[in-house]
């Protein structure tokens, strides 16, 4: 994730290039620093951070999904994914929030996102009430990555 080149290839051909390219470089900088983690590949060990809440390669597979979907991400905080995976090409893609503050920053982050701004949208309200809040939401699937529990629990939800 942090390769531009293989970024370029989780983007719609649109956002590939300037400026909007380094727009979405930047928000994925703002999650993802460089840390010593050892993974292993192919007998070599690779370092990289991860202070994303879901690990890169997991990132790049739903962006990978997104195309043409709706995607709904659950306790999203500021909606830094479900802004990653408009870019990628999602249809719609909804952050779901408790917290008014970190919906207001993704929302913030749409104003300033016209390429994407008519895909984004926020849902402020506990995942508990979501169906109440919106039971359209209803017919998604569930895609569910729990990391590093109980501090980040990560669900994207496509249609």
């Amino acid at each position: 994730m942090s390769d531009p080149d293989v970024l370029k290839l989780l983007l719609l051909p649109e956002f590939r290039t300037e400026p909007t390219f380094s727009k979405v470089v930047a928000l994925v900088e703002s999650r993802y620093e460089v840390a010593p983690r050892g993974i292993h590949v192919e007998g070599q060990v690779s370092k990289y951070g991860l202070p994303m809440c879901m690990n890169p390669e997991t990132v790049a597979y739903t962006m990978r999904l997104s195309p043409g979907k709706t995607v709904l991400e659950l306790a999203g905080a500021d909606g830094s994914l479900a802004t990653l995976f408009a870019f990628a090409g999602a249809k719609r893609s909804l952050l779901l929030d408790f917290n008014p503050k970190e919906v207001a920053l993704f929302e913030q982050r749409k104003a300033s996102l016209p390429e994407v701004a008519d895909q984004l949208e926020s849902v402020c309200c506990s995942v508990f009430d979501i169906l109440k809040e919106r039971p359209d939401l209803l017919e998604y699937q569930l895609i569910r990555n729990c990391t590093t529990l109980p501090i980040s629990l990560n669900h994207f939800v496509f249609k």
